[in-house]
């Protein structure tokens, strides 16, 4: 991947991939389900915190201690 025109390596932590996969399958699934079940309830109980703490550990693995501005998160 080039960032500012640096080559930088891309390493990859496949337990973070996988976790992320796992919480979207599932929030796939408990919205194509009807509501108010079991099984559709223990679903919505954790899979955007899933989410959140996959994308929390991602943002501070990358931006460590120093402070992160919006403007960082611009794609264009």
């Amino acid at each position: 991947m080039i960032i500012g025109g640096t080559m930088v390596s891309e390493k990859r932590l496949k337990y973070l991939d996988y976790t992320k996969g796992f919480a979207i399958l599932i929030m796939l699934f408990g919205h194509c389900m009807s509501d108010n079940n079991l099984l559709h309830n223990w679903i919505f109980s954790f899979h955007m915190p899933i989410l959140f703490i996959v994308c929390g550990c991602l943002t501070a693995m990358k931006y460590g201690n120093r402070k992160v501005d919006f403007g960082d998160f611009k794609t264009s």
